[in-house]
């Protein structure tokens, strides 16, 4: 007896659990683990939030230390340390939107990337192991259901 995916996703919607006879979700990438590891989300989490912040965070900081700059009434020196800080953020944000992406296929050899794919997986969801009928299959992106 299998159950319609639609009723899996009412009672995962209502309930947030599974009906009885569990969902097995035998299916994934080699050598990726089916729940991610404590290290491996907060690895996600952080360097996700470094990308998506660094987006407007760069340029907010460029602001910032113009700003900080143009006001600076102390000495020439502290001026000239002003100044240096704010060319110095300039000459890193030039330099990071002007080089190109090399290929680096050893990327994927690597730790980080094996959690980025533990994070960002899809998976088939059978019951008791046997395959749903065509057109009833229940797809699922970890970690976002």
């Amino acid at each position: 007896m299998s159950i319609p995916s639609a009723a899996l996703v009412d009672a995962l919607a209502t309930s947030s659990s599974l009906p009885c006879g569990s969902l097995q979700i035998p299916h994934k990438l080699p050598k990726v683990r089916a729940i991610p590891t404590l290290l491996g989300e907060v690895a996600v989490v952080l360097s996700s939030l470094l990308v998506i912040g660094s987006i407007p965070g760069y340029p907010i900081l460029l602001c910032v230390l113009f700003y900080r700059a143009w006001k600076c009434d102390g000495s020439p020196q502290e001026r000239r340390r002003c100044w240096g800080w704010f060319l110095l953020a300039l000459a890193g944000y030039v330099l990071l939107a002007t080089v190109p992406v090399a290929v680096r296929p050893a990327l994927m050899q690597t730790r980080f990337w094996r959690w980025w794919l533990e994070y960002m997986s899809v998976r088939v969801a059978y019951r008791d192991g046997k395959a749903l009928p065509p057109g009833q299959y229940l797809f699922l992106m970890m970690p976002h259901g």
